[in-house]
């Protein structure tokens, strides 16, 4: 129980370093906190503030390319041990597309702030001489879990379940090195996590009904999507087992609202790197320093945020590199003018 907190750090409990487990002691001495309403409240606020100091927000918007423009490079400084000068550039702006009417555009900024996935951003939207952190530097790098999340609508009370539960597998290992082995596959048994908000804030569902959200970790495939028949049958064995623990034989004939989440759908809608759920996994290789960098060190005015970057995953550490990502744009010397986009 104490060593499971590091699989929503995007790593397996035999690979993660001991640090992490501090997450115990938060969990089980701080406690948790919950914002009524649930997380999406968080981002309403956000939001909310965000207006309030004259930002417009545009949604159903497709980022397609970072435009940047070449910087000449300084004569006075010596090209890299291999002789070659690396290209250099200023971040013009941002090219978009409206989903809803497919017209392109180019927004200027004299700052851009990536806050999605750092592969996406450095392999897709840059073009390749301007890339910190090309495809190469990637394959040595590992991608974490991806997630099967089913959300599910269940009619009548579910008291047995608290407001988190985890139910684990009796042999760790085998489950372990399905997810994050070297020969991965949907594991069978498998654990998995229960979230019942309904047990703490009856705003979330209608009366007379819970509202359940279960992750399961799988392999990174974006090949794994909802029609799959692994991805089914594990749904299914899962919802069977659920029910079982809960005293709830009829939990599947319950379900009014189901819906499942695979690596495909991060994949396709946040482009997140081998469809992969909670960003890099928190390996050494992989933790603090070691991770992506919060700016590109080929483009200036290019800022990265999120969980692929400095400090982590996870909804503090990307608040934190929000921080760290607005204290690299105010402290540049053109912090006064206006335009930028993000």
């Amino acid at each position: 129980m104490l060593a499971y907190p590091a699989v929503f750090l995007g790593a397996s409990p035999y690979r993660a370093p001991a640090l992490y487990h501090l997450m115990s002691h938060l969990d089980l001495v701080e406690g948790v906190r919950y914002p009524r309403g649930g997380f999406g409240t968080l981002a309403a606020a956000l939001e909310r503030l965000a207006v309030a100091r004259g930002v417009t927000i545009r949604t159903l918007t497709e980022a397609e390319r970072v435009v940047v423009d070449p910087v000449t490079p300084d004569p006075s400084v010596a090209p890299g041990w291999r002789g070659r000068r690396r290209a250099r550039g200023t971040v013009r702006g941002v090219v978009v597309r409206d989903r809803a009417t497919g017209t392109a555009e180019l927004l200027d900024a004299d700052v851009v702030v990536a806050a999605g996935d750092l592969h996406h951003a450095e392999t897709c939207l840059l073009p390749a001489p301007y890339r910190t952190y090309p495809e190469r530097w990637w394959r040595r790098r590992d991608p974490g879990p991806g997630a099967v999340l089913v959300c599910l609508g269940v009619r009548g009370r579910l008291d047995a379940l608290a407001h988190h539960s985890l139910v684990f597998t009796a042999d760790w290992r085998a489950n372990f090195d399905a997810v994050f082995g070297p020969h991965r596959a949907v594991p069978d048994p498998a654990s998995y996590y229960v979230c019942r908000p309904t047990a703490t804030d009856a705003t979330v569902a209608p009366a007379g009904h819970e509202n359940l959200f279960v992750l399961v970790p799988v392999p990174p495939d974006p090949g794994l999507r909802p029609d799959d028949p692994r991805v089914t049958a594990l749904v299914d064995r899962v919802l069977a087992d659920l029910g079982r623990r809960a005293g709830v034989d009829d939990l599947a004939a319950r379900v009014v609202v189901r819906r499942v989440l695979t690596p495909s759908w991060f994949a396709e809608h946040l482009h997140a790197w081998s469809g992969g759920a909670l960003g890099p996994a928190h390996t050494l290789r992989q933790s603090a320093l070691l991770r992506g960098r919060n700016a590109s060190a080929r483009v200036d005015g290019l800022v990265y945020a999120g969980g692929s970057t400095i400090p982590g995953v996870g909804l503090p550490m990307c608040l934190i590199s929000a921080e760290l990502a607005a204290r690299r744009v105010a402290s540049r010397p053109d912090r006064a003018r206006a335009g930028t986009a993000s």
